[in-house]
This record gives C-alpha cells, structure tokens and sequence, in this order.
C-alpha cells in the first residue's frame, strides 16, 4: 500500500531483492499491453493490476466492488471468498520447501536426459564430405590439385549450363 513518491522510495531503498517489482511489471504487462491502445481505460487498468497485486483476486474485487458501490449478491461473494482462499494456498504451496525440492530435482533430472540425449547424438558417422560428388565429371575440366569445394562449385555451374571461372 505504499504510493510511489519520496515518501515511498525512501521507504523501500536498499532492498537486497527486486522481485516485488517485477512482479508488479508483469502483471502491469499482462492488464495493459504493448500491442493495444487505451485511450480511457489505461488507469483504471493499473490500478487494478496493483490492487490485485497487493491484496489478491478475491479481495481486490471485493474492493472494486464496494468503491463503486455494487451490491455483491451471497454467491459472488462466495465466488470471491474461494478465489482468494485458492490464489493464497497456491503461493503457499509454491513456497513451501517440499515443492521447491521437487522441482529442483525434476529440472536436475531433466538437464540430465538433456545432456545423456546430446552424447548419444554425437556418435560419429560414416559420411565422409563429398562423397557423394560425380567425381568423373569434374575430374576431366578440373586439375587435380585444387580443392573439392571449387569441384563442388564447377560441377554445379555446368549442370546450370554456366562456365568455371
């Protein structure tokens, strides 16, 4: 509940994180974006991203709900009260040290078969380069001691009906 001004960043000056403020900018982006114009909404819009961001989904609409004073019926309000009571337990089950653990173990798991995939990609081939030239072809026009890419590169201009430079 903190408004941007001196007051207020003298307040959260020299925090050791800045994930409150991306935070912030991601749901600003998600409300407002780039690619959209608002010619009347934009504050309305931002207010609501930070209110959401401060308060949660359940309350922050409860919230809009009394300011603009909108009778909420029992089942809104139920509607509401359960929102929040699931956005609350999954950023607790997001933080809590069990779920971290599994999930540093499957990203562990998976870099892994990512690296056992990648040698197992790297066998060597039998394909040798330029094995598969017409080599009779470009023996005749092409002295013996120039490299296999000019070979290369006359065989296909004479095929194009062009001449070897």
């Amino acid at each position: 509940m903190i408004v941007l001004g001196d007051e207020g960043i003298e307040k959260t000056w020299g925090l050791s994180t800045t994930q409150s403020n991306e935070a912030a900018n991601r749901a600003l982006s998600s409300r407002c974006p780039q690619n959209v114009k608002f010619s009347k909404s934009i504050t309305a819009r931002v207010g609501s991203a930070i209110l959401t961001c401060n308060n949660g989904p359940g309350d922050a609409e409860r919230k809009i709900s009394h300011r603009v004073v909108l009778v909420m019926n029992r089942g809104q309000k139920r509607y509401h009260a359960a929102e929040q009571k699931r956005n609350t337990y999954s950023q607790g089950h997001s933080r809590s040290p069990s779920t971290q653990t599994r999930h540093l173990q499957q990203d562990a798991k998976m870099r892994r078969d990512k690296l056992k995939r990648r040698q197992q990609a790297q066998l060597p081939s039998d394909y040798k380069k330029h094995q598969l030239d017409d080599s009779s072809s470009s023996r005749d026009s092409i002295p013996d001691g120039e490299s296999p890419e000019k070979r290369l590169r006359c065989s296909v201009r004479r095929d194009h009906k062009y001449h070897c430079l």
